[in-house]
């Protein structure tokens, strides 16, 4: 059980998560979606058989953890807004749809499944925000070490819309309470990803002048015992 802190309320809520739903190759525009598959493709990651897709994942990934583990040193996070159907309502979350990289290569829902989903302690009612919910900003940063260099920056403009999402979503799953969508990712600002320990990411609502803000640090598990045992 997650808890939420509903702003700008302070009101506090229990979410019981059943599935992480990762909406992928969402973009509005084509062309768009076409970019981000070559962008991937330099990668060596295989495009899905169709798009958008859907990649499932257990309930047990998500967390708000600000320390990670994760078991590879090539994994990075992907700055994304999550829609959290929690009591029949829906609401907005910020969170990180991190990733191991070489895995992604071979098989993407594993991939997406062998890392922590990190998600925000706070967060938005949908309905306060989905009469301008193309404004909304959302900026990523990463690194090894602080400050971090700016990673990603898109417009939820650029991504199906909400109603588009659970359309979507209603085609593969029946059942959407306790749900945890994530809506898709934006451009990378540069050609690679960033493998560094750290990332942060903010969700901007330029109309209330409000942020959810999600920064965490992930531990590289080898790397970590590796230390210890040359320390002991």
């Amino acid at each position: 059980m997650l808890s939420l802190r509903l702003e700008p309320i302070g009101a506090r809520l229990r979410y019981t998560p059943r599935a992480i739903a990762i909406v992928g190759f969402s973009g509005r525009d084509t062309a768009a979606v076409q970019a981000h598959v070559d962008e991937l493709a330099c990668h060596g990651v295989v495009a899905p058989p169709e798009t958008p897709a859907l990649f499932l994942v257990s309930a047990d990934r998500l967390t708000q953890r600000t320390e990670v583990q994760v078991a590879s040193a090539d994994t990075s996070g992907e700055a994304e807004i999550v829609l959290l159907v929690v009591d029949g309502e829906v609401l907005v979350a910020l969170g990180s749809d991190h990733t191991d990289r070489q895995l992604e290569r071979h098989d993407i829902t594993s991939s997406k499944q062998a890392c922590p989903k990190i998600i925000t302690s706070e967060c938005w009612r949908l309905k306060d925000v989905e009469d301008h919910w193309d404004r909304l900003i959302v900026r990523s940063w990463a690194g090894s070490g602080k400050p971090l260099s700016p990673y990603q920056e898109g417009l939820a403009s650029s991504l199906l819309s909400p109603a588009d999402i659970f359309a979507f979503v209603r085609t593969k799953i029946r059942l959407l309470e306790g749900l945890a969508v994530f809506c898709g990712t934006f451009p990378l600002l540069g050609q690679s990803f960033a493998f560094g320990p750290w990332f942060a990411a903010d969700l901007t609502d330029p109309v209330t002048d409000r942020t959810l803000r999600l920064e965490y640090r992930t531990e590289h598990l080898a790397a970590e015992f590796s230390a210890v045992e040359d320390s002991v």
